[in-house]
């Protein structure tokens, strides 16, 4: 009975202190959407302190990781991401998480002006509008209600209505409104 409790003693002695069998553990935690992606947790355990794997995003080039634990962000970028572990000797894992829009519904934009714009009562008024220099459309009497991309980026709308009365010299009323808005 010594003798077995003497060898096991020596067997614990020889092997280095936190070195037991290897472990490769691979954690998630966020929102899963472009607010809040979140971030995968790589431990690696059960190793010396030098001991190194390597990981990949993406099918990007290959980082290291190290003994404990390491944080690797998913993209923001909205769809699915991929990551590749590598570790010592056969270990191996991967994840996949995909990115949704936290925000998925287009903003609506409103320019409100205190007068007639397009003015029911007078049959020869008209109007456009334009989204970022895009194409102009028609504007109709009454309110007209504009959809605006919900990509991120700066959109300004013109509005011009005119009243087209050009039966006199500076007769014609022109009215011109712009707003910008940003989209995050």
């Amino acid at each position: 009975m010594l003798r077995r409790l003497a060898a096991g003693l020596a067997l614990a002695l020889l092997a280095p202190a936190g070195v037991g069998a290897a472990e490769l553990r691979l954690d998630w935690a966020g929102g899963g959407t472009d607010k809040d992606p979140g971030a995968w947790t790589i431990r690696l355990t059960g190793v010396g302190p030098d001991t190194e794997g390597t990981y990949a995003v993406d099918d990007g080039s290959p980082s290291p990781y190290g003994a404990g634990e390491t944080r690797v962000p998913v993209p923001p970028a909205l769809g699915p991401h991929h990551i590749a572990l590598r570790g010592p000797g056969a270990l191996a894992l991967d994840d996949t998480r995909t990115i949704v829009d936290d925000d998925p519904e287009p903003p609506q934009l409103t320019i409100e002006y205190a007068g007639r714009i397009l003015d029911p009562r007078s049959p020869n008024a008209s109007g456009t509008y334009q989204v970022n220099n895009g194409p102009a459309h028609p504007l109709t009497a009454g309110t007209n209600v504009v959809a605006v991309p919900y990509a991120p980026g700066t959109y300004t709308i013109t509005v011009t209505a005119t009243n087209n009365d050009r039966d006199g010299p500076d007769d014609e009323d022109v009215v011109t409104r712009t707003d910008t808005r940003e989209v995050k």
